[in-house]
């Protein structure tokens, strides 16, 4: 069984890969989902840098032991107010009651997307699974440290991402909507502030918090 001594949350900027740490972290990334083109999804899907690269920050989970990243998640932040976010392509596959609802309580909205867990971690796991712990560290971050009023998800029904996303404060918009491009269903939902803030006073998410601020140590040094 792993466990969570030096591990620790990062949070880069992907338009400066500079360090071992970051480039590791774009690697895993465009290994795992060229992977899960071939062998998952079963798409021709050819990968760009610039997927990861015109992001606004990469949030997830680093093992300074291993020197490998266990997982992470992209985010942007839009503002609905700007009459170009409705048109973004996030959102092309989402109904317009989806989007409406997305923004009920505030129009700053943190996009995040590509939810990953790298393929050394999915089968094993600390007393909690990487999967959720992942999911924690990004409903944490929109919470502590962005302005957004609400986070998306756009999460796996076959994966399970849908439950760790419940599991954290989410709150479904359209539930089984079938993902043209990867050929998956998801679940879109929406992580109002209010909601997560309570979902994370949970006695699992705080023993979870004690236990990453305990691995982390100086590790953060590479955040940026």
């Amino acid at each position: 069984m792993n466990t969570l001594k030096n591990k620790s949350i990062f949070r880069i900027n992907p338009r400066r890969i500079i360090s071992d740490v970051e480039k590791e972290i774009f690697d895993a990334w465009f290994r795992t989902w060229e992977d899960a083109a071939k062998n998952d999804l079963k798409i021709d899907m050819e990968l760009f840098s610039d997927s990861f690269t015109r992001q606004d920050e990469i949030v997830g989970i680093y093992d300074h032991d291993a020197e490998k990243c266990i997982g992470m998640a992209f985010f942007r932040y839009i503002n609905f107010n700007d009459p170009t976010s409705k048109k973004d392509s996030y959102f092309k596959e989402w109904p317009e009651h989806a989007q409406a609802k997305l923004i009920e309580k505030g129009k700053d909205v943190a996009v995040c997307s590509q939810f990953t867990v790298t393929a050394d971690y999915r089968k094993t796991r600390t007393p909690f699974k990487w999967k959720d712990a992942l999911m924690y560290s990004i409903t944490h971050h929109f919470v502590h440290n962005t302005q957004s009023d609400v986070m998306t998800g756009a999460v796996r029904v076959n994966k399970g991402v849908n439950r760790s996303s419940y599991g954290t404060g989410a709150v479904s918009l359209v539930s089984n909507l079938e993902n043209k491009d990867y050929n998956a269903l998801e679940d879109l939902v929406a992580f109002y502030r209010e909601n997560v803030s309570i979902a994370l006073k949970n006695t699992k998410w705080l023993e979870l918090e004690q236990l990453l601020e305990t691995s982390q140590g100086d590790q953060n040094k590479n955040a940026a």
